[in-house]
């Protein structure tokens, strides 16, 4: 495995992954050449395990990983450029909890709609094809989505000045709230940042190694904080969203076609351009 000098960590929906399709076609290229460099390809998501571990098969790479906006970090056991060891087991992969369980998130917002009769439903109230409905997965997309163990995604169907008391009511509790592309997210005193951060500090080869981010909404700016080289790409669905990062990159182009070619760009200029 060749030494790398940079470690990529990206968002899928939006980002690597189609808006509407979730196809990361369109980024090929630039997977190619990354894979070819031995560059870590990071998905940072708030997708689960299980989703990425089939997107991943897909794509033909065994790269660590991060769910659940950072509520959890995988690394894959013959991963040797990083880090593996005392971490829980997963199948081939090891993994260490940052974040909260999932049925003591789900405890608290059965508190909360009981106390304050707020107007939100979240995955752990809908069926699967309501969840395949909303987010366009087809069925066992869908049922993966819902098998979280750290998080609850949700939509939030009251006001705004009730958003915020219930976004200071889970911080109380030590919870956090965070926007997404397609829903809110309930998770732990942790984020998306954070994760890669642990992550880079597990890494073997090359601690030093830049670390690009790219993402596309809120919840990805605390990942883009971290980096070396912040890329937001431009998404069909809602504005950039704001931040005044330096040397911040914006993509002209949409999703994994921005993507590929900002990776391309990046990683061939440190390369000499081959």
């Amino acid at each position: 495995m060749q030494k790398s000098s940079f470690i990529i960590s990206t968002d899928l929906d939006g980002t690597l992954l189609d808006h509407h399709s979730y196809s990361w076609q369109p980024a090929s290229e630039a997977l190619e050449f990354v894979k070819q460099k031995g560059i870590p390809v990071v998905i940072n998501t708030s997708k689960t395990a299980e989703e990425v571990i089939s997107l991943q098969q897909g794509m033909g790479i065994t790269d660590p990983f991060i769910v659940e906006n950072g509520s959890a970090v995988f690394i894959h056991n013959q991963d040797e450029r990083f880090d593996s060891a005392g971490l829980l087991e997963h199948g081939e992969w090891r993994y260490a909890i940052l974040g909260e369980s999932r049925s003591n998130i789900i405890t608290a917002l059965q508190f909360v709609r009981t106390e304050f009769n707020w107007t939100f439903s979240g995955f752990n109230d809908l069926s699967v094809d309501d969840v395949a409905e909303l987010t366009g997965l087809p069925d066992a997309g869908a049922q993966q989505a819902k098998d979280r163990q750290f998080s609850e995604p949700l939509q939030w169907q009251d006001s705004d000045a009730n958003l915020q008391t219930f976004k200071v009511y889970l911080a109380d509790k030590k919870l956090t709230l965070l926007k997404g592309g397609r829903f809110y997210h309930v998770l732990g005193d942790t984020n998306k940042g954070s994760a890669i951060k642990w992550l880079q500090q597990r890494m073997t080869t090359d601690q030093a190694a830049k670390l690009i981010a790219l993402g596309d909404s809120d919840n990805d700016l605390d990942m883009l904080s971290e980096a070396d080289y912040p890329v937001l790409v431009k998404s069909p669905s809602h504005d950039f969203p704001q931040c005044s990062f330096q040397g911040l990159i914006k993509t002209k182009k949409l999703g994994p076609i921005g993507w590929n070619e900002e990776i391309i760009k990046l990683t061939k200029i440190n390369d000499g351009g081959s």
